[in-house]
């Protein structure tokens, strides 16, 4: 006999609707909030650079002991300008270092994280998105840094991915994906009663098992 277990209807996430998560203490993902720091005219111009970069023009390598994530030469020339306006230079040449267990959903790590200088301007989720389309689906846990819910706090927000959290785990599947795949991730989940899907995914959930009743445990 199998164990019927119940999928909460939420409404699509939004900012509003995320905080009341945060409040009921669904989730563990908060957003960090950085001081304004006014900046020298130039430097702001810089930042603005890092802001609007299209990471698609980094180089991307991926091994099956992590993916390196190596910055173009115009990138590089943006922070040789940024470090004349700041004390501890970031050394060039480096790369964005991530590992994927893909025994674990995919549960990603970013193993060195962002040069602190280069924090707070959307390049970590752009990175993130960057795996996603590669990958088509992400996760990760309660155990990742604050920076790191940051980064997560966005891609729950993001059009373009079903999203679910719980307070222990979270993850985003691609909506390009097929739907074996993300039969796949769902099937796959651990502690579903805990688990809050936005919209969207609801009705994906019910366009392939054909309701919110899925029946994945044996009793």
């Amino acid at each position: 006999m199998k164990k019927l277990i119940f999928l909460k209807s939420f409404e699509s996430f939004h900012p509003l609707e995320f905080e009341k998560l945060q409040k009921l203490n669904k989730t563990y993902i908060r957003r960090k909030f950085r001081e304004n720091i006014e900046r020298p005219e130039e430097y702001e111009k810089l930042i603005t650079k890092i802001r609007n970069y299209d990471v698609n023009k980094f180089h991307y390598k991926e091994y099956p002991y992590g993916i390196y994530i190596v910055p173009d030469e115009k990138f590089f020339n943006i922070i040789i300008e940024i470090n004349k306006f700041i004390e501890n230079e970031i050394p060039l040449g480096f790369d964005f270092t991530f590992s994927i267990d893909k025994n674990q959903l995919n549960l990603i790590d970013f193993t060195e994280g962002i040069y602190e200088p280069l924090r707070g301007f959307g390049l970590g989720y752009k990175l993130y998105k960057l795996i996603i389309s590669k990958f088509e689906y992400i996760t990760s846990n309660r155990f990742s840094s604050i920076d790191a819910y940051n980064i997560w706090y966005n891609l729950m927000l993001d059009e373009e991915l079903y999203c679910f959290t719980s307070n222990l785990n979270s993850g985003v599947i691609h909506k390009k994906a097929s739907n074996n795949i993300i039969k796949y991730v769902i099937d796959n989940l651990e502690n579903k009663e805990n688990i809050e899907f936005d919209n969207e995914l609801e009705q994906k959930i019910i366009e392939i098992y054909g309701s919110l009743d899925i029946y994945t445990q044996k009793i």
